[in-house]
């Protein structure tokens, strides 16, 4: 049973608000009447069952209950946000780092100075793929602006749910009218972003090339808007456990998650567990803990130790590891593009720029998401770890990330795509 409620916080200085838990219930058993009086909510993800309580309580007192966690917060991975003095692709550094093709802001005179080839290769790669329609890569994040003229044509679409009837649940997965995915912020099916953040890791993946101003990793592509986060960028495991199950339960073969939290979930660890079994990539942005070392403090889902789980660190146009980005000899796989970012946006307060410039691991995450989506466009025969393997190993080592990440250095977008070799 599915219960959708709209949930309204409402902070004072004087008031604290109680703290939720997340209880799972075990496999065939129902909750007894004391768990259905503590229930606010409740709600189903791949077969499990998990109540939304606000007192805490023993598991051991609770033979249907299989485990109780504290529905924490969680956080995205960015830093500045700014707009562009010019909207070109010549702008997107990480595809054709030519080291003064960094974009700048509008009072910027000019940009610092970078190195030529310090980026992923991608203009050689394009030659080997641009993408395919038939893979689906879920957004999880703020939501998508699904009607921005350089995503619409790469929106995953649920074409029962378009063309069926409004208010019903035409393809019975449990949403009504999901057509480009769902809304587990405010509990409806439109994923349109009030933030900014999710359309901006879209059109890193896959924004067209047919305007010229930008492109994504993918020229074609299905973008799956699965949105956790409110119009502030605020979400909570929750919201977490239900997108990344939706995306799951829906087909995606990629998740790109920009977000986490220095909190550990088994709940969602388990639900990403079961992705792998899938055979679904998971793809998570290390953090943007400056100084921070993956491998003694974790970040998650990053730090999940599940196969298919690749973490990813940021570099920038001087290839070198991006001073805000966590990092971690161990359990940091790869590093990608995340400073000085041009991609897709949303309108604010009147403004007329649908581009804005974005740095964070946020945007480093979902160009490796972009690439695995490239080598799912001409093959499947590799499994999520052979994936991340592939990515590692085929990756330039370069001196200044040489303890940063298990490559030791970026990602070459070309040598991981030439399958041949």
């Amino acid at each position: 049973m599915r219960i959708n409620l709209i949930i309204i916080s409402i902070f004072f200085s004087n008031i604290t608000l109680a703290t939720e838990y997340i209880v799972e219930l075990k496999n065939g058993l129902t909750p007894s009447p004391l768990l259905v009086k503590l229930a606010q909510r409740n709600f189903n993800v791949l077969g499990k069952e998990y109540i939304i309580i606000n007192q805490k309580i023993s598991a051991k007192k609770f033979n249907e209950i299989s485990l109780i966690e504290e529905n924490f917060p969680v956080e995205l991975f960015n830093t500045d946000v700014y707009s562009p003095d010019v909207v070109d692709f010549s702008k997107q550094w990480a595809f054709e780092n030519k080291g003064n093709n960094e974009p700048v802001s509008l009072d910027q005179m000019s940009p610092v100075k970078g190195v030529k080839g310090a980026d992923l290769n991608m203009l050689k790669a394009w030659n080997i793929t641009k993408g395919h329609k038939d893979v689906v890569i879920a957004v999880i994040d703020t939501g998508v602006k699904w009607d921005h003229p350089e995503l619409k044509s790469n929106m995953w679409v649920n074409s029962l749910e378009k063309n069926g009837q409004k208010g019903i649940d035409d393809d019975g997965n449990g949403y009504i009218d999901d057509i480009y995915g769902y809304d587990f912020s405010e509990n409806d099916s439109d994923p349109m972003d009030e933030y900014g953040h999710g359309t901006h890791c879209a059109g890193i993946i896959g924004a067209t090339h047919e305007s010229g101003k930008i492109a994504g990793v993918m020229n074609k592509v299905s973008l799956m808007a699965v949105r956790m986060m409110d119009h502030k960028g605020r979400g909570k495991t929750e919201q977490s456990i239900k997108a990344v199950g939706y995306a799951v339960e829906n087909g995606a073969d990629v998740l790109s998650n920009s977000w986490g939290s220095r909190r550990h979930s088994k709940i969602l660890e388990g639900i990403l567990s079961k992705a792998n079994d899938m055979g679904i990539v998971v793809v998570a942005a290390a953090g943007n803990s400056r100084f921070n070392d993956n491998d003694k403090i974790p970040t998650y889902p990053a730090n999940y130790q599940v196969e298919n789980i690749i973490s990813v660190a940021a570099f920038n146009a001087r290839d070198r590891h991006s001073a805000y980005s966590s990092y971690g000899k161990k359990t940091v796989h790869v590093a990608a593009p995340g400073t000085n970012i041009i991609s897709t946006y949303i309108k604010k307060k009147r403004k007329k720029e649908i581009y804005k410039v974005a740095s964070g691991t946020s945007m480093a995450a979902p160009y490796i998401s972009g690439l695995v989506g490239l080598l799912l466009s001409i093959t499947n025969e590799y499994t999520p770890l052979e994936i991340k393997q592939r990515l590692i190993t085929t990756s330039v080592p370069v001196a200044h990330m040489e303890d940063k990440s298990v490559s030791g250095g970026r990602v070459n977008a070309e040598s991981f795509l030439n399958i041949t070799n």
